[in-house]
């Protein structure tokens, strides 16, 4: 077995201990077999040391008459990308994963760690889309395993207590004044954070690096700034090293389709670059336009009493945006568009949604 450290890379989690966790939707309404919804099961990490080499999930999906869904190797390339996202017809469905670590390289792999493996049943309805989270974590004292299957209701009864490696500090003077020096030549109103992620014995808010000229906006309806977080010790990423924060005069749509934000993109420009451009294929015709690549949506939520969507890139240049491999909330204030964008590698779903509502709801207009 390989030994373990808190600094394996992210696409290759795994870790002594392993919660998996569900939230279905659509509680109480009858099912259509003929009907179809989603499953999207993902990994995300709880702290804790993880093995080295890292390792392979191995999942299986097995539906109530028998039939095998899916059952392989799945390897997580980031946090925010699913490691199985499919539509299937209404039913129900037994979720098993466990994870086999990898020896040097994931080309070659140990037996299944047992005290990762889990296994939890979950609903798909029509049109709605049931999520099955893995949570990785360590336990100093060897391995254990748990598996719950909760309701929305119960899971905000019981509001995830935010992990100190999330923890959020005072924004930095250089920050606010970016936003005031951004203000300046803008039309918006420009709300700044006056809460950021980094707090704690790892805070480096004070050494933030501003990205460019400080504005990707797109004329002076719109502002968007970039920072990067500086690593610790020249290895470790830290909690967060990517924060991207803007806003636009027109309200976001909050619409959406087939899992994805928004529903239409017609009109959505300009759009603070949410909404990435793919690739083209070879033997494209001349004149073809570069596909637009839609977020996932992760989660529903508020700011204060305003509606939200939380919104889950995949890697870049995949997602073909400056979001790529982020997490970020949308919203609206007094009419006008907002966002705050976040590239974490530490922490649950449920604490990565709890920090981007903290810092979008600390954001205030600067003088």
């Amino acid at each position: 077995m390989p030994h373990v450290t808190p600094f394996a890379l992210l696409r290759v989690l795994v870790a002594p201990a392993l919660v998996l966790t569900i939230a279905g939707c659509g509680e109480g309404e009858p099912r259509s077999a003929a009907e179809a919804g989603r499953l999207v099961v993902h990994k995300s990490l709880s702290g804790g040391p993880l093995f080295i080499e890292g390792s392979v999930t191995r999942l299986k999906v097995v539906g109530e008459d028998g039939s095998v869904v899916v059952d392989g190797l799945r390897e997580a390339g980031t946090l925010d990308t699913p490691i199985f996202d499919r539509e299937l017809p209404a039913g129900t469905y037994e979720v098993s994963a466990v994870e086999r670590p990898c020896q040097g390289s994931c080309g070659l792999l140990d037996p299944p760690a047992e005290g990762t493996r889990c296994t939890v049943t979950v609903d798909v309805r029509g049109d709605r889309t049931a999520d099955v989270e893995i949570i990785l974590s360590g336990l100093a004292g060897g391995v254990a395993s748990e598996c719950s299957n909760r309701t929305p209701d119960e899971q905000s009864a019981q509001q995830p207590q935010q992990d100190a490696r999330l923890a959020t500090a005072l924004s930095p003077a250089a920050v606010t004044r970016r936003c005031r020096d951004v203000a300046g030549i803008k039309t918006v109103v420009v709300r700044c954070p006056t809460r950021l992620p980094g707090g704690g014995r790892e805070s480096r808010l004070g050494n933030l690096v501003v990205e460019g000229s400080g504005d990707w906006g797109n004329g002076r309806c719109e502002w968007l700034t970039g920072y990067r977080y500086p690593r610790q010790g020249g290895r470790d990423p830290g909690p967060v090293f990517h924060l991207v924060m803007g806003g636009r005069c027109e309200p976001l749509p909050l619409t959406t389709r087939d899992g994805r934000w928004p529903a239409d993109v017609k009109g959505l420009e300009p759009s603070l670059r949410l909404v990435g451009y793919g690739s083209l294929s070879v033997g494209d015709p001349p004149g073809t336009p570069f596909p637009r690549v839609r977020p996932r949506v992760l989660a529903r939520t508020s700011v204060g009493t305003e509606p939200a969507l939380v919104l889950a890139f995949g890697p870049y240049p995949g997602s073909g945006t400056v979001h790529g491999g982020h997490q970020a909330i949308v919203f609206n204030r007094q009419g006008e568009g907002q966002t705050v964008s976040l590239h974490l590698t530490r922490g649950t779903r449920a604490q990565r949604v709890a920090l981007l509502v903290e810092v979008a709801e600390s954001m205030a207009e600067v003088g």
